[in-house]
C-alpha cells in the first residue's frame, strides 16, 4: 500500500531526484534550436545555450537514460522531417549530435518512452503519412534500430508517453484522422519490450497533441491537448493497475496543445509553452494539483518543443 496523510500522496523519498530540466526546440514563427534549462531546486527556467541543439527543429521527441545521457530525436526543419539525434551529456550540459542514435527513418510528432535503465522508445509518428513504428535505443550503446515487437497497435501521430520507471510504459492518444483524437492507450512491458492495446488505460477523451509526464513511481498524467478544440483536461494513470481516468484537480490553467513537460521524479513537474505561449505550471505530486508558475516560465514563446530530465543523485 502506498502510504498517505488525508488525500496527499508520500512520494518515495529514497528515490533519485532530477537536477534540471532540458526544453529543446520548438516553433515560434521560425524553427529555433534554443534549449532553455530549469533548475528543480528552485524551478527557474532560463536559456542554456550549451544545450542548444545541432539544428534548429520542432516536433521532436526527448527522453533521458535517468543517469547520463539525454536524448532529443527526430522533429522537422523548416523543409522535411529528420532523423537527426542529438545527445545532452548530463554531467555538463552539452549537446552534441550523436549519428549512432538517429531514428530508423526521418519522422516527427512521435511519443517519446524511456524505462531508465536500458531502453528508450520513439513510437509512431509521422514520416509524410502515419505510422506505427517504433525505434528503440540501447542506453548502454546510445545505439537506435527499429524495434518491430514494440510497434504501435495502430498508426498515430501527436501521442503523448509516461513511463513507471520499472515495468511499464504507456502511449496514449493521439491522431489516426478526422477531427481531435483517439482514446486508445498502448502499453509497452519493458521486460520484453511487448507493445500492445491497453483499454483499461485508455483516455477519457479522444485527444492529440499532448503531453504526459510521470511522478516516478505513483501516477502519470496526460495533460491538455485537442479534441477539435484546445482543453485544459487532464488524465491520472494510476501505475500498480494501469487505470486512467479524468482529475480535475489535475486540470491545467489555460488551454494547450504541442508543449513540453519535465519531471524532477518525486516532487514536482512542469509543463511549458503551448501554442504559442511562454507560460509554465507545476504539478505538485503531493496532491496532484496544478497552477500557473511564472518563475519557469521558457524565454520565449514557442510550441513544438520536446523536454527530458536527468536523474543524476
Amino acid at each position: 500500500m502506498i502510504p498517505s496523510i488525508g488525500n496527499k500522496i508520500l512520494m518515495n523519498t529514497t528515490s533519485p531526484i532530477s537536477i534540471y530540466g532540458y526544453f529543446g526546440g520548438g516553433y515560434t514563427g521560425a524553427y529555433v534550436l534554443t534549449t532553455d534549462r530549469i533548475v528543480f531546486s528552485t524551478g527557474i527556467t532560463s536559456v542554456n545555450t550549451v544545450s542548444n541543439l545541432s539544428e534548429a527543429r520542432g516536433y521532436l521527441g526527448g527522453l533521458s537514460d535517468k543517469t547520463t545521457y539525454g536524448y532529443f530525436a527526430g522533429g522537422f526543419t523548416s523543409s522535411s522531417n529528420v532523423a537527426k539525434t542529438d545527445r545532452i551529456i548530463f554531467s555538463t550540459g552539452a549537446t552534441l549530435a550523436n549519428t549512432v542514435s538517429n531514428l530508423s527513418t526521418a519522422k516527427d510528432g512521435f511519443s517519446s518512452v524511456s524505462d531508465g535503465v536500458n531502453y528508450g522508445y520513439f513510437a509512431g509518428g509521422n514520416t509524410g503519412a502515419k505510422i506505427a513504428t517504433t525505434d528503440r535505443i540501447v542506453f548502454s550503446t546510445g545505439a537506435t534500430s527499429l524495434n518491430a515487437t514494440s510497434n504501435l497497435s495502430e498508426a498515430r501521430v501527436d501521442s503523448a508517453g509516461v513511463s513507471d520507471g520499472v515495468n511499464y510504459g504507456y502511449c496514449a492518444g493521439g491522431w489516426t484522422g478526422g477531427v481531435g483524437g483517439v482514446i486508445t492507450t498502448d502499453q509497452i512491458v519493458f521486460s520484453t519490450s511487448v507493445t500492445s492495446a491497453n483499454t483499461v488505460s485508455n483516455l477519457s477523451q479522444g485527444r492529440t497533441e499532448l503531453s504526459g509526464l510521470s511522478d516516478g513511481n505513483v501516477y502519470g498524467y496526460f495533460v491538455g491537448g485537442n479534441t477539435g478544440a484546445v482543453v485544459v483536461t487532464t488524465d491520472r494513470i494510476i501505475f500498480s493497475t494501469g487505470a486512467t481516468l479524468a482529475n480535475t484537480v489535475s486540470n491545467l490553467s489555460q488551454a494547450r496543445k504541442y508543449f513540453a513537460s519535465s519531471s524532477d521524479g518525486r516532487i514536482f513537474g512542469y509543463f511549458v509553452g503551448g501554442t504559442p505561449v511562454s507560460s509554465a505550471e507545476k504539478i505538485y505530486f503531493s496532491d496532484g494539483t496544478i497552477s500557473a508558475n511564472t518563475v519557469s516560465n521558457l524565454s520565449q514563446a514557442r510550441y513544438e518543443l520536446a523536454g527530458l530530465s536527468d536523474y543524476v543523485v
